[in-house]
């Protein structure tokens, strides 16, 4: 029998995955990742759901990387950040003159998950606030859990649980059990999970550039 994991979005949604399965679906299209359908739950509310091909999560880490790095690449600001949030975004142009391509699609607040620590006492931007929202996005890739529900639930952030948890039980522990779910698999996501914790460094002058982040993502991840 399959198993699935459902991955919300949107920290608002209130369904599980037991009222998704039992919801009409309609298939929209497939990509490199997925497998997109257009559900239609109780009272009406329609929603996208995504169903990730094996090897989808290892695409989006890569992606996202050799996007970020790209872009810190070419940026004619190269010193400046790139605002990136796990939840929701739109990958677009950036405007002329401008360094943005990736835009959350509602606006961040102070203390958000993804900030990196030092931007709430720093004014200038860095591109090591973008490495360390990246490194926050794989770690919620790697331990199936969001942000700001495990800062609900724990009361710390996702990346403070994770660095408390592995100093008093192995890393695999905290790893989605569907990712890691053979010693292969294990191993890699261990790897991720080292890069995504140099990624979320207390200081920004200890974090990797995009750019090596990227390199060893293609040379751990494997293709599938």
């Amino acid at each position: 029998m399959e198993q699935y994991t459902f991955v919300p979005l949107d920290s608002k949604v209130s369904f599980d995955l037991e009222q998704l399965l039992k919801a009409a679906a309609f298939l929209v299209g497939k990509s490199g990742i997925g497998i997109v359908y257009k559900v239609v739950l109780e009272k009406g509310l329609t929603v996208a759901v995504r169903r990730l091909e094996d090897g989808g999560s290892q695409r989006i880490m890569k992606g996202l990387a050799k996007g970020l790095a790209f872009l810190h690449e070419s940026s004619p600001k190269s010193e400046e950040s790139i605002p990136v949030q796990g939840e929701q975004m739109t990958i677009g142009t950036p405007q002329q003159g401008s360094p943005y391509a990736l835009t959350p699609t509602h606006s961040s607040t102070p203390g958000s998950c993804y900030e990196a620590p030092e931007s709430s006492k720093v004014i200038k931007p860095s591109q090591k606030w973008d490495v360390y929202s990246f490194g926050v996005i794989l770690l919620e890739i790697i331990s199936g859990k969001s942000p700001i529900m495990q800062m609900s639930l724990s009361g710390m952030d996702l990346v403070r649980w994770i660095q408390l948890s592995i100093e008093v039980k192995p890393p695999s522990e905290v790893l989605d059990p569907f990712l890691a779910r053979d010693s292969d698999r294990e191993h890699e996501m261990i790897a991720v999970l080292k890069i995504a914790l140099a990624c979320v460094h207390a200081s920004p002058d200890k974090r990797p550039s995009m750019k090596n982040v990227s390199e060893n993502l293609e040379r751990l991840v494997s293709s599938t």
